[in-house]
């Protein structure tokens, strides 16, 4: 009797393994799907480079300090036109990109930053 509620532990065990790596597969894909990775990419890498001294161009054109915010906003609108019209991607796209890029950034490079910065 044991012997069997270990064997049905078990096979629930594999279902439900079974089930979340489906689930997970099905997220991927999904995410993947609706951005648009050359953009995101881009557009991360440009964020991470060039923030700084676009601020100081934007504040030399408008005569107006810009938050960081606002300055990655404006980069990757302007990146964004590009994009929209020489490649298949749809706004749609590019704006999940801009979310899920503004994420990644804010979990990951920033805490690099951090960590090298302190080194």
């Amino acid at each position: 009797m044991r012997n069997e509620y270990h064997t049905v532990i078990i096979n629930l065990d594999k279902i439900m393994e079974q089930l979340i790596e489906s689930i997970w597969q099905d997220v991927i894909k999904t995410i993947f799907d609706n951005i648009d990775i050359v953009y995101l990419c881009t557009f991360m890498l440009l964020a991470y480079l060039v923030k700084k001294n676009f601020a100081v161009f934007l504040q030399k054109v408008t005569n107006s300090k810009w938050k960081s915010v606002y300055t990655v906003l404006v980069l990757a609108t302007v990146l964004a036109v590009p994009f929209l019209l020489c490649t298949e991607t749809t706004w749609v796209k590019i704006l999940l990109s801009y979310a899920v890029g503004t994420s990644l950034y804010e979990l990951v490079i920033s805490k690099l930053e951090d960590r090298i910065k302190k080194q």
